[in-house]
């Protein structure tokens, strides 16, 4: 053999004569130039796929030589100003990156400065993402003159151009597509072990990849094992051929292991787990991007990430009022949220004043922190049993959160609840309220905020700009005064939307349309041309807009992000009810945004939910016997039980035991398990209702359509098939969902399907579709008016978790 390179002694990259694959050895130990010719140097043979696997745990810089720059990550991939390859500065941050273990001979680049992943995306631009998938995974092909970036999945490779720029294009010819590997000070020297969690007494929540229901005598896990051998068969992702191809491209993120008997399952992921008493779950957890886990713990420097240091809270035993409200509003959302789901219409006057007592008596822990607050002003304005008041004292608990942005609540917790708070507004007490009009005549009393406690808004000043915003800006030498002058702009471009959609009816022609489009393309291009959005498509305008709240979240402009959230929502429901049963293509594409509009969406929400967990975390401080008051005991209860045994179990009162346990505050987490995560909304298939209150979409994704039509006809399955699953609980039609939602694509093999999902609350559209691919049966379902091919699309923040049955058409959600 010959040596073709070497990194600092510890590895030697090598080929044989002809043969192009490359064959890779690393030491057993380190090596020295002394030790290099020893017959005491022994090696072992390292996968030969991706010689960059032997780099795991590495802290690396890419070199290429044709332009002598380094490639950096800042946002974006791109090139460093010129620099030798044994000379990268000491302060440079952006070129450095530490190589990370992802799946199959696959690794993850991740970036030390922004603690980011390289990203390419199907465009062939290169990004930063918190993700770690198969956008992310690279594996290195080794070349007479340097070492190539390629990406499996899009079959790229990273290329350095135009000395400045990094894409993704096909093949691997090319100096610019030639690194060379320089190891720097950093990373571990060896690979790393993955970091694993054990959970007694619980299992994750869904299936395993390797059981199939329908075979079970060829595909059930194994038996017979050690803890230790089943955490060895997750961690070298083994699964039976048996199982079929699908278990066999399935990543092992977490294992179950049961001692009586040495059981041990697999799974692809594992955030919710469930009580299962005599099974334990060892999941992996970062460094690998697996999971983003509530570790609720006593511990005080637990790390939750904000963008502020914690010592910037200024938190005192004086401040315990204040955290208990920060609690109390989102263990109210949540209540009534889940009461919204299970508010079937019964066309009773008895129901009615049930539902209205029910409600009463899921916001009284609010209320009495909220009295609490203000004193003799509380039962004042924010009289129990006065249900019609609850969304303005919902309001008014924000604006007493607000004054106390960012002294004593942070910015992301609040934005937080504003998104939480924005959807109440405009979706959930809607949804209520319809439905009880159902029940009987409503008269109930409505009121704004009192101004002795209205929102502070003095900041926001008016919406006019004395010139274009990209010269406004250039003026600016305050990132301050940059972010003001952009929120102003954008709640003047919101306006002007409101305006133009104003203008579109129920029999508005495609030509009308069409001019609307060209006239919000014109609204919202000067915002892109600063935020980086295509204005031609407000799905992209929406999304990247959470970059300017991001930005918001590191000022002390609480009134400006307020505005912001709330304006978006609207503005979001105001299209979602345009684009109804009609062709918006020219300003509403769901297959068209930008993947870096999507990162801005869900880094955004990342934040608010990192503001949640901080906020659980200084609740611990005031005490069971503080927090009992705040918690309805029977929907404490039902959280505690698994979430798949919803259907099974009669709700019963949280035992003393528990709380004297220390078991409350895990109950409580899970209250919280499924507030305030960004996801995505797309019902793509056969979409029909149930009683106006409940609808379901389903489509083929792979697999067997008998499975698809077993789903429709709420038959039990025998075959496996892939689907495009989504539901709506709430207000109904044909072409427009408002409520609950959810939708994801799930296996389904023997059985009647049950499946865990997150909600959230949002107006979608439904728009005539069709795929005979999706839609194996026709246009509608076998000729039936009501059960349409159709599809719908939609971002939301996620409040509460549901089971969905299959069997049934019936849900649970807590």
């Amino acid at each position: 053999c010959r040596v073709a390179s070497m990194i600092n002694n510890d590895m030697i990259f090598g080929h044989g004569g002809a043969n192009p694959m490359p064959f890779y050895l690393r030491p057993i130990r380190p090596i020295s130039a002394n030790h290099l010719l020893s017959a005491s140097a022994k090696f072992s043979i390292v996968d030969a796929f991706n010689p960059m696997q032997t780099l795991v745990g590495l802290r690396v810089g890419f070199h290429n030589a044709a332009s002598n720059r380094f490639l950096k990550l800042h946002g974006t991939a791109a090139a460093s100003p010129t620099c030798d390859a044994g000379a990268m500065p000491d302060g440079w941050q952006a070129e450095r990156f530490d190589i990370v273990f992802a799946t199959n001979g696959q690794v993850g680049i991740k970036g030390v400065y922004e603690n980011k992943y390289i990203s390419l995306q199907s465009t062939g631009s290169a990004v930063a993402s918190s993700n770690l998938a198969a956008w992310e995974w690279f594996v290195l092909e080794h070349f007479e003159d340097g070492f190539a970036l390629k990406n499996v999945h899009h079959n790229k490779y990273l290329e350095m151009y135009n000395n400045c720029c990094i894409r993704g294009t096909a093949g691997s010819d090319g100096a610019g597509k030639r690194f060379s590997i320089v190891k720097l000070p950093g990373g571990v020297d060896t690979v790393p072990p993955a970091v694993w969690q054990k959970v007694t007494n619980q299992v994750c929540s869904g299936e395993p990849y390797t059981r199939d229901q329908c075979h079970l005598e060829i595909c059930n896990g194994w038996s017979g094992l050690t803890e230790a051998g089943c955490k060895a068969k997750c961690e070298n992702q083994e699964v039976s051929a048996s199982c079929g191809h699908r278990a066999q491209r399935q990543l092992c993120m977490a294992a179950s292991y049961q001692p009586s008997g040495g059981w041990c399952q697999l799974y692809s992921s594992c955030g919710l787990l469930q009580a299962q008493s005599g099974v334990h779950v060892l999941r992996k957890v970062d460094p690998y991007g697996g999971m983003s886990l509530l570790q609720f713990n006593t511990d005080d420097d637990d790390d939750i990430r904000l963008d502020r240091d914690d010592s910037l809270l200024q938190i005192t035993d004086a401040d315990d009022d204040l955290t208990e409200l920060g609690m109390a509003l989102p263990l109210a959302l949540i209540n009534i949220s889940t009461f919204q789901t299970k508010l079937a219409p019964t066309n009773t006057s008895n129901s009615l004043d049930q539902h209205l007592d029910t409600l009463t008596d899921l916001v009284s822990g609010f209320y009495a922190v909220l009295h609490k607050e203000m004193k003799e002003d509380g039962p004042l304005y924010c009289p129990e049993g006065n249900v019609g008041l609850i969304p303005m004292c919902i309001a008014l608990s924000t604006c007493l959160l607000q004054a106390k942005v960012p002294s004593k609540v942070s910015m992301e917790f609040y934005g937080a609840m504003m998104e939480q708070v924005a959807r109440f507004e405009e979706v959930t007490w809607e949804t209520i309220l319809r439905a009880l009009g159902k029940e009987g005549n409503l008269n109930l009393d409505s009121a704004t905020i009192p101004s002795k406690y209205a929102c502070d808004s003095r900041d926001l000043g008016n919406h006019s700009l004395a010139q274009p915003l990209g010269a406004a800006l250039l003026q600016e030498d305050s990132e301050m005064e940059r972010r003001l002058i952009m929120s102003r702009a954008l709640q003047r471009s919101v306006e002007s939307s409101h305006r133009i959609l104003d203008s579109v009816f129920w029999n508005s022609s495609q030509h009308q349309l069409d001019s609307v489009a060209e006239q919000l393309d014109s609204v919202w291009r000067p915002i892109c041309d600063e935020l980086g959005c295509d204005s031609s498509n407000y799905l992209d305008v929406f999304l990247t807009s959470h970059r300017q709240s991001a930005m918001l979240l590191q000022t002390n402009m609480a009134a400006h992000l307020r505005n912001e959230i709330k304006q978006r929502m609207k503005l979001e429901r105001k299209v979602q009810e345009v684009i109804a049963g009609r062709d918006a293509q020219k300003f509403w594409r769901p297959d068209d945004y930008q993947d870096a509009s999507v990162e801005s969406f869900h880094a955004y929400h990342a934040k608010g939910r990192a503001g949640i967990e901080h906020m659980l975390k200084r609740a611990r401080k005031l005490g069971v016997d503080k927090m009992m008051l705040l918690v309805n005991q029977v929907d404490m209860a039902f959280h505690k039980r698994p979430l798949e045994q919803a259907f099974d179990h009669e709700v019963s009162n949280l035992s003393l035991a528990a709380v004297e346990s220390g078991d409350f505050w895990d109950d409580l987490a899970k209250v919280f398990d499924c507030i305030g995560y960004g996801a995505r909304f797309t019902s793509t298939g056969y979409s029909y209702s149930f009683n106006d209150y409940v609808s379901l979409a389903l489509g083929l994704s792979a697999g067997d359509s008998a499975s698809l039509r077993g789903l429709i006809e709420m038959q039990e399955l025998t075959v496996w098939a892939s689907i495009y699953a989504a539901f709506a609980v709430g207000a109904c039609t044909d072409i427009f969902w408002v409520g609950a939602q959810a939708s994801m694509t799930a296996s389904f093999g023997c059985g009647y399907p049950r499946l865990s999902v997150t909600v959230g609350f949002i107006a979608a559209a439904l728009s005539k579709w069709y795929s005979p691919l999706v839609c194996p049966f026709g246009p509608t379902y076998f000729g039936w008016p009501n059960i349409k091919c159709s599809q719908a699309h939609g971002f939301y923040v996620t409040t509460i978790c549901c089971v969905f049955d299959f069997r049934t058409n019936e849900h649970n959600c807590r």
